[in-house]
């Protein structure tokens, strides 16, 4: 198609309100896209900080309880829960964006029965968003768990066992 300029446009007409809304809806795809592709290593960076600030509290909680003072042991609890607990909460709120993302879709493609192909051809090549953790991994219900499981505690244990046969 060309307009009055001769410059090319877009090839699907934008008529009614459905399709602004998914024109809008994807156009708001794309940023989310860009912006976390742009982002997923600092994403990546803040959980291994964030593992590796557990894991130092942790060997210090367990390995070293007698050096620290009281209230320095109730900081270092506090710092840990507040850490696990608000990692916690921000992989739950992206888990629920790209669900909530992935339900959107499926909901209109099968409660709206008036969509034109061209509608449901949009809406169906509309990705659900999801937030990246580098290049190779998403968030997902299993993060957490996995971040809890396999890396802070694993690797706690890890330190406290080479600890003890150096020690």
């Amino acid at each position: 198609d060309r307009d009055v300029t001769g410059v090319q446009t877009c090839a699907l007409p934008i008529s009614g309100k459905k399709d602004k809304f998914i024109l809008a809806y994807r156009m708001h795809q794309i940023t989310h896209i860009n912006a976390t592709q742009s982002s997923s290593a600092i994403i990546a960076l803040a959980l291994c900080l964030d593992a590796l600030l557990m894991i130092t509290i942790l060997v210090l909680l367990i390995g070293f309880p007698e050096k620290l003072s009281g209230f320095l042991g109730f900081a270092f609890s506090c710092t840990f829960l507040v850490a696990m607990f608000a990692t916690k909460m921000l992989l739950d709120l992206s888990t629920y964006l790209t669900e909530c993302s992935a339900e959107f879709t499926k909901s209109f493609l099968q409660n709206d029965f008036t969509l034109s192909m061209a509608q449901r051809r949009a809406l169906k090549a509309s990705p659900p968003l999801v937030l990246k953790i580098g290049p190779f991994a998403v968030i997902s219900r299993d993060t957490f768990p996995f971040l809890m499981s396999e890396i802070v505690v694993s690797q706690t244990v890890d330190i406290l066992v080479g600890l003890q046969q150096t020690g």
